[in-house]
């Protein structure tokens, strides 16, 4: 909250009111306004309903709706910088401490941190943070609240949805270290089971070389029924790749207790848990797309774009960009729910109710590793017709 009262600030805290979370008082200090909260929020919806409301209808008479006016305009002075303003603030900017005082002694009073411009005639000890200035110098005040302003909005840029343990490459270059990881340890673990049961085959299959056949067949099904029987080859390791990754992130995040291991920032889960796994392998479905029409078809592949008629050229290209999209949400946001799920019923309930939760997690794994890569057959098979 930016308290700006004073004739030489008033005007300058306003510019706060576009940042997210800021807001501002630039006629009067109204006694209470932090420490009788309550009342106040009441005032405010006052004007809120009064903002809302229709003069030309709700007010026959003249006269009424001359007092209705000024009415507002009187609240508008007074709340239109906080009418937007959900509870207390976390933190008071004064741009003038004598004029102030009153309002300096309600956050006190409340243990909120305030923020102020001291001049030769303030009291150094009264504010949390003092910042000498001369309050009286328009230039001076207003450097000062473009300094906050800024500072203020470079720390929303840097705020994330969560944590995240980064491997950094460079100044400029970092990743999302628990899934490149998690996703390390995926590929190791699919490579030594495909290693492993293809080693040495046999006219008879056993064991591991039976479900690594079995697994083959669907995989190849997929491709089979989607790209027909002329191009499901070419594309056949892609798929399966798609598959198999998708299937062992999904499961290795329900089967194996990454919360275990602690990390000083951010935590181990499924890779698809992180939306930019997501997004990397529905960017891959999209380049695979086009390639497959480029070289089915070459540069005549473009004329699909004007087909039946020119005038659908921007709803084609924004066709070919929605399909990887929706893939990418649809697969995060599956995951995401299903791990949701998993922990508010795990915080809720003892751990024998959420068990079969989980293993209906399993089985909803399986089924988003076969419709994204049975989406991605059809999307390539689209191209090719």
């Amino acid at each position: 909250l930016f308290v700006g009262t004073s004739r030489v600030a008033s005007k300058l805290v306003t510019t706060v009111s576009k940042i997210p979370n800021c807001y501002f008082v630039s006629y009067r200090w109204i006694g209470g306004l932090l420490t009788n909260w309550a009342t106040v929020q009441k005032q405010i919806q006052s004007y809120k309903n009064l903002l809302s409301s229709d003069f030309e209808n709700n007010y026959e008479n003249k006269k009424e709706k001359i007092f209705a006016q000024k009415k507002l305009d009187k609240l508008k002075k007074l709340f239109d910088g906080i009418k937007d303003m959900k509870s207390i603030p976390d933190v008071v900017v004064f741009t003038n401490q004598p004029k102030e005082y009153l309002a300096i002694q309600e956050c006190i009073r409340l243990g909120i941190p305030t923020v102020c411009i001291v001049d030769t005639n303030c009291d150094p000890d009264l504010n949390c943070y003092m910042i000498p200035a001369n309050d009286d110098s328009r230039s001076s005040v207003k450097y000062i609240l473009n300094y906050l302003k800024s500072k203020i909005i470079e720390g929303l840029s840097n705020i994330e949805v969560g944590s995240h343990f980064y491997i950094k490459y460079n100044e400029s270059i970092h990743f999302h270290g628990e899934t490149i990881i998690g996703s390390l340890f995926v590929v190791i673990a699919l490579s030594i089971f495909l290693f492993i049961s293809t080693k040495q085959l046999k006219i008879v299959p056993e064991k591991l070389q039976i479900f690594s056949e079995v697994l083959f067949d669907f995989v190849k099904s997929i491709a089979y029924s989607q790209l027909g029987p002329s191009f499901y080859m070419q594309f056949l390791p892609f798929i399966a790749t798609l598959f198999l990754f998708i299937f062992g992130c999904n499961w290795s995040g329900t089967l194996i207790p990454w919360k275990i291991l602690e990390l000083n920032e951010g935590e181990f889960a499924a890779p698809t848990n992180d939306i930019n796994t997501t997004a990397c392998l529905a960017i891959l479905t999209s380049i695979t797309y086009f390639y497959a029409g480029l070289k089915i078809k070459g540069l005549s592949y473009f004329q699909r774009y004007i087909k039946p008629s020119v005038f659908l050229l921007p709803i084609n290209i924004i066709e070919d960009f929605t399909k990887p999209l929706s893939l990418n949400f649809r697969l995060f946001g599956n995951i995401v729910a299903d791990e949701l799920t998993v922990s508010v019923l795990c915080s809720l309930v003892p751990l024998f109710i959420p068990i079969p939760i989980m293993l209906l997690g399993l089985f909803a794994s399986s089924i988003q590793a076969l419709i994204f890569s049975t989406l991605a057959s059809a999307y390539i098979a689209e191209v090719i017709e």
